[in-house]
């Protein structure tokens, strides 16, 4: 009996002090690992820049001259009731039919006897076809252009060009800009509203008009179909589409 007792109260003794307190461990303690997925490596920044190194390279390399479908309709149905000394570019605009007459005469108001800049004409490409990348090129000489008119260009379509040098309209060294195409059965064209003339590239009375010059563009455009210009001039690449939604039935009127 005594020796049951002394082990009641060795248990009662366990039981009332208080548990030990670890000591700290000198060595840092290791984190528990989140359960949450791990993010991944694709390579890091340079991955990254070499990537969008690629890219431009692909865009450099594949700009290309924008071809505009140009129609008689467009020829005969062109006006210029409002001219001024600079609007080579609104001429050419309204000409391809990107932009319609009664724009074309409100930006002939507006710009006034001022002209666009290189920065200016990219930009109004940018927004009447949003889709593409455009660039405002130069090319080293006019037997270039010729060699691409003649030989490369589509018949019924135009490019937008330009030059530096001195412009006979205002009699000064200014830039300008003009149109170069193929008419339906194949004939190169020098289109220039502002002179204005239409006339066969082959003639030499034609290209003195352009001979003699500083320098030399042709707008370019990168990634994307050919590109079509609706009557009206609205682009392809500007066109919203309309909203389904519906107004409620008690909110509909009948005209």
């Amino acid at each position: 009996m005594r020796h049951k007792k002394i082990i009641r109260n060795s248990r009662r003794r366990r039981k009332s002090r208080s548990p030990r307190r670890r000591r700290k461990s000198k060595s840092p303690r290791r984190r528990r690992k989140s359960r949450s997925p791990r993010r991944r490596n694709y390579g890091g920044v340079k991955r990254v820049k070499k990537i969008i190194r690629k890219s431009r390279r692909r865009r450099k390399s594949n700009y290309k001259p924008a071809e505009f479908e140009m129609t008689n309709a467009l020829i005969n149905g062109f006006q210029r009731k409002i001219p001024k000394p600079m609007d080579c570019v609104i001429n050419a605009l309204q000409l391809m039919g990107a932009l319609p007459v009664n724009c074309a005469e409100l930006m002939r108001i507006v710009a006034g006897d001022g002209g666009f800049q290189k920065d200016q004409i990219e930009d109004t490409f940018r927004y009447l076809f949003p889709s593409k990348s455009w660039k405002f090129s130069p090319f080293s000489n006019l037997n270039e252009l010729g060699n691409y008119t003649t030989n490369l260009m589509k018949n019924g379509t135009v490019v937008f060009c330009g030059y530096q040098g001195y412009n006979p309209t205002v009699k000064k060294s200014i830039g300008h800009v003009f149109l170069v195409g193929k008419d339906i059965s194949g004939t190169p064209l020098y289109l220039d509203p502002q002179i204005p003339t239409i006339c066969n590239l082959s003639d030499p009375q034609c290209t003195k008009y352009l001979s003699g010059k500083n320098a030399y563009f042709i707008l370019e455009y990168c990634c994307g179909s050919a590109i079509k210009v609706k009557g009206g001039g609205q682009s392809h690449g500007a066109k919203r589409r309309r909203s389904k939604r519906r107004s409620p039935p008690h909110r509909r009127q009948n005209l």
